[in-house]
């Protein structure tokens, strides 16, 4: 009886150190498993900020084109009311010559 006392008490030894070993075993790999995610996690997060910073340069540059094209467009606008200011005092200028031609004939 004392030799089946001894060998449950080694099969216990064993099997503790195997549960033991099988726990060092599964907490190495949860670490792992967490060093992964925080890496995917980080790439992620570095991906998400690449990609605002992408959109805001995007979107700057647009601003600074439509800026741009609105400014052409007040100039080329201001130069046709230039002209056509000009054309105006042309056109009177003709008819106050046409007028005074007039009145003297």
């Amino acid at each position: 009886e004392m030799e089946t006392v001894r060998k449950r008490d080694a099969d216990s030894r064993r099997h503790e150190e195997a549960t033991r070993q099988l726990l060092h075993k599964e907490q190495a790999r949860f670490r792992e498993l967490e060093s992964q995610l925080e890496v995917r996690s980080a790439q992620e997060e570095k991906s998400r900020l690449e990609e605002r910073k992408r959109m805001e340069r995007e979107h700057e540059q647009l601003r600074v084109e439509v800026t741009r094209r609105a400014e052409e467009e007040e100039r080329a606008l201001q130069r046709t009311r230039s002209e056509l200011q000009e054309q105006q005092v042309q056109l009177q200028i003709s008819k106050d010559t046409f007028g005074d031609a007039m009145a003297e004939a």
